[in-house]
Parts: C-alpha cells; sequence; structure tokens
C-alpha cells in the first residue's frame, strides 16, 4: 500500500512543510538588528550611508575583519559576514537574513541527502524527499533556538549558515570521489577549496567536524581511491592551514581572558563524550523514535540499491558518536562548557545525520541478516492498506507528542514547535508591537539632533525575535556602546524606571 501511494504521500508531506514555513517567513517581516548585530555592522553602516557604495562597504567589513582578528577573535570569514548584516543597507531588510538562513540549511541538506541517497545509494526522486524532508521538518521544528538560528543575523550567520556550507563541501567531496569526468573533478575541487577557505575562518565547531571528515577522507582515498588521493591531501593540509589562521589569532589570546577557567584539552575531550551521552537522551524523544522508524521503512527499501556490506554497525556507531561528541570540543575548551543555543542549533543538526547514519546502516545489517521476522514485518508494513493507516494515525500522535509539554495554551511560546511560536506572536500582535516599538526607537536613534538617547523598555519580547534589551549603562560594551557608536550619539540607555 505504502509503495503504491509513495508518490501521493511525498507530494503530500512537500505540501505541508511548506505550509509549516510560511508562518516563520511572514514572522521575519517583524525582524531587526541587535547586540553584535551594531558592532559588527557600525563600520560598513557608516561607509555605506555616506558613500552608497558596495566596494567601499566590503573594504570596510575587510577592515573590520582586520581589527576583530587582533582585538577578539580570528574567524576572518564570519566576522566579515557579521559587517554585512542587512540592516546596514536599509532598517527595511533585515528581514532577508531569515530567508538567506532556512533556504540555505533546506537547500544544502536536500543537496547533500540527494547526492548520498540518490548518486551513491541510487534511491528513486521519490524516497530521496520522504527521507529528507521529514528531518528538515524535525530540524526546524524543534530547533534548539529559532532565534539564534534564523533570525539574528549575527548569531546566526556565524554557525547554521557555516554548517550549511560544510554541507556543500561534504556532497561536492562525494560527487569528486564517484566521478571519472575531469572537467567535473576540475570544478568540485575548485569550488571545495573555494568552501574550505572560507569554512576554515568560521565557527569552530563546523571547522573541527570538516577537519576530522577531511582527514577521514584523506585516509579513505590512500586506501581505495589512490589516484584522488594527492588532491584529498592538499585539500586537507589547505584547510588546516586556513584553520591555524583562524586559530592563532591574537585577539583569541584577548577573548580568552573572558573564560580564565576554561579546562585542559583532555578535560574538555572527556567532557565532549559526557555531552554527547547527555543531548542524545535528552533529545532523543517518542516522537524522534517513531520519525526513525519511519524513516527505516525508507531505508529498507534504499539498502538493496547499494553495494554496501553493513558488516561493521558497532565501528560506525562509535565512530559516529566520536564524531558527534567532537562537536562540544571547541566550546567546552573555550568556556568550559557546551556553549550557547547557536552552538546547540549546529550540534542538533549533527545529531540528526547521526541517527541517520546510524539507523539507515543498522537496517542494512539486518536486511543482509537476512533475518526472516524483519523482512516479513516490513513486507507487510509496506504492502498493507490497514498499516498505512495505523501508521498515519500514530504520525499525527507523535506529532501532537511534543505539544503536552505546553502546561498553558496562553503562554505557549517558546514551546515546539517553531511554526506554533511563529503564530503565536503573529495572532496575539505581540510581534506587531515588538516592531513598533523598534520602528520608534529607530525614530529616535535617526533624530540627528537628538543626541543621548533615552528609551522605554520593550514591553513584548517574541520567542523567535527579541535576542534582549539595552541596559541603564551608557558604556555597557556588549548592546549600548556598540548602538551608540553606530547611530553617532552620545550616549543610549533605557530607562527601566519607566
Amino acid at each position: 500500500m505504502l509503495n503504491k501511494n509513495k508518490n501521493k504521500i511525498c507530494f503530500f508531506v512537500i505540501i505541508a512543510f511548506i505550509i509549516t514555513l510560511i508562518p516563520l517567513f511572514i514572522l521575519s517581516f517583524y525582524n531587526h538588528p541587535s547586540n553584535d548585530d551594531f558592532y559588527y555592522g557600525s563600520k560598513t553602516y557608516h561607509t555605506y550611508q555616506e558613500t552608497g557604495s558596495i566596494l567601499n562597504t566590503l573594504s570596510s567589513a575587510v577592515d573590520q575583519v582586520k581589527e576583530t582578528y587582533i582585538n577578539w577573535q580570528g574567524t576572518y570569514s564570519a566576522v566579515f559576514l557579521f559587517s554585512l548584516q542587512p540592516a546596514i543597507f536599509s532598517e527595511n531588510v533585515y528581514w532577508i537574513g531569515t530567508f538567506i538562513l532556512l533556504f540555505s540549511l533546506i537547500i544544502t541538506t536536500l543537496f547533500l541527502s540527494f547526492v548520498l541517497l540518490k548518486k551513491y545509494c541510487h534511491s528513486s526522486t521519490v524516497m530521496w524527499l520522504l527521507v529528507s524532508i521529514p528531518i528538515l521538518f524535525l530540524e526546524i521544528q524543534l530547533l534548539v533556538s529559532p532565534l539564534q538560528g534564523f533570525y539574528w543575523w549575527n548569531g546566526s550567520i556565524y554557525y547554521l549558515f557555516f554548517y550549511c556550507l560544510s554541507l556543500i563541501l561534504y556532497a561536492l567531496l562525494l560527487l569528486y570521489l564517484k566521478s571519472s569526468n575531469k572537467i567535473k573533478n576540475g570544478f568540485y575541487l575548485i569550488i571545495s577549496f573555494i568552501l574550505a577557505f572560507i569554512i576554515g575562518g568560521g565557527n569552530y565547531v563546523t571547522a573541527l567536524i570538516t577537519a576530522i571528515l577531511l582527514f577521514f577522507l584523506t585516509i579513505y582515498t590512500f586506501f581505495k581511491k589512490r589516484n584522488k588521493a594527492l588532491p584529498c591531501l592538499l585539500l586537507l593540509l589547505f584547510f588546516l592551514g586556513c584553520f591555524a589562521i583562524s586559530i592563532t589569532a591574537p585577539g583569541n589570546a584577548v577573548r580568552a581572558l573572558s573564560y580564565p577557567s576554561s579546562p585542559s584539552p583532555i578535560l574538555a575531550i572527556l567532557e565532549s563524550f559526557y555531552f554527547a551521552f547527555h543531548f542524545i537522551g535528552k533529545w532523543t524523544n517518542l516522537t524522534i523514535i517513531f520519525f526513525m522508524f519511519l524513516l527505516s521503512l525508507g531505508f529498507y527499501k534504499i539498502v538493496n540499491n547499494t553495494k554496501l556490506s553493513f558488516k561493521y554497525p558497532l565501528l560506525v556507531l562509535i565512530i559516529s558518536f566520536g564524531i558527534f561528541a567532537a562537536c562540544f570540543t571547541p566550546p567546552c575548551y573555550a568556556m568550559g562548557s557546551f556553549g550557547a543555543d547557536r552552538i546547540l542549533n549546529i550540534i542538533y543538526f549533527s545529531y540528526y545525520w547521526f541517527l541517520i547514519i546510524n539507523t539507515f546502516y543498522f537496517i542494512g545489517w539486518l536486511k543482509n541478516k537476512k533475518i526472516k521476522f524483519i523482512d516479513t514485518s516490513y513486507d507487510k508494513i509496506m504492502k498493507s492498506k490497514k498499516s498505512c493507516c495505523y501508521l498515519l494515525i500514530l504520525t499525527g500522535f507523535f506529532l501532537f507528542l511534543p505539544l503536552t509539554s505546553i502546561e498553558d495554551l496562553t503562554t505557549w511560546q517558546g514551546k515546539p514547535y517553531t511554526s506554533i511560536n511563529a503564530i503565536y506572536s503573529l495572532t496575539t500582535s505581540e510581534a506587531s508591537r515588538y516592531n513598533q516599538e523598534c520602528l520608534k526607537r529607530i525614530e529616535s536613534f535617526q533624530n540627528k539632533e537628538l543626541k543621548n538617547v533615552v528609551l522605554n523598555p520593550f514591553t513584548v519580547h517574541p520567542y523567535s525575535l527579541y535576542y534582549s534589551d539595552l541596559t541603564g549603562d551608557k558604556d555597557y560594551q556588549w548592546s549600548n556602546d556598540p548602538i551608540r557608536k553606530y547611530y553617532d550619539k552620545e550616549s543610549v540607555i533605557v530607562n527601566w524606571d519607566r
């Protein structure tokens, strides 16, 4: 039954997924920059306002990279993008950041899964989409922090966007391994080197995982693809060089002073394994388990088309867990903890890859074992009309299950799902009020006669839009001082006594 109706099911899944995205895009039009958006965007904002030149603005972004490299952090390509937050060009286009980030996640995830499932596993287009779309749905809807994943440019571009770039790199290298066309291979390698340069100057979690995967890829080519080993080795060395430029920046030593209690490298690695176990346990709930079971139905069909032997499920589990645990090492070493929600966002995405790889491999192992009970059970599920109805009912139940954590429907923001939070902010006029209050502040900032700006606190705090407010201290370096410089004011404060 599932086999006969998979095209219809796929169409329904795609339409449903698109519908869930609509509130997220609508909410973005109420969004505004905050905190580090002003700090890193100050130079470029002034340059663009004074000259209207894109080239001059890009030059100012490079100047910001140089300054930050010396004084705060070495992530050169990330700081360059920080400096180009959309609002420097117009206060009315900050929303475009959400579109960039959501489309980046969707397109790059589909691209990598396309290469893995269609090019390597020879699955049908329908099966590729039936596997990929539900995972995207879970990643977006159950994200640790939608604010820091899709709505705050600085935090989102630093982590989610560079994660997306890494997916493109992995997909291109997989295509390179499979291709015998010299022109295509040259194209894959050129883009890979460009991406390696960019990712090497991005967040350390993505950079470290990329380094590990490139290392394994290089080892693999020396044993299995000797004719492609040298380019992969050169790519690895080039990436490590870019990564070294980032991590040896003088500014990193300055920033490290903010975290005097950072652990030793060995302790950071041990803590990484602890946090890996902790968050797998925290994130793995009945809804996730059920969806993995649904995906296993697709994997059961796909594994027949692969040439993998599926002999070593335990080894794959150990290696993939080690790579997943490595996601926690940079924040553990730098800050002594697993870091902010924006870091957990991309670790959460890695968690799904960990689940997918091991579920797929385990299904392949069971298939090759020719366990009659497994074959019979999966065949019955795939062919039975009654099973199809049961699965539909169960899907609805397990989709509803996360909502049971909501204690009060009148305060359901901050709970699953991301789209429900967006709908809450839109339908309660919370987003609209936040937008109006932001616009009122911008009006004060743009008043050239007003040099000392005193603001009222925000009266609403939309879950996916509000990061933090200013303080009563005009010199506060994380918010007040940057926004003062951004708008050329003598002082900017919030009067919390009003």
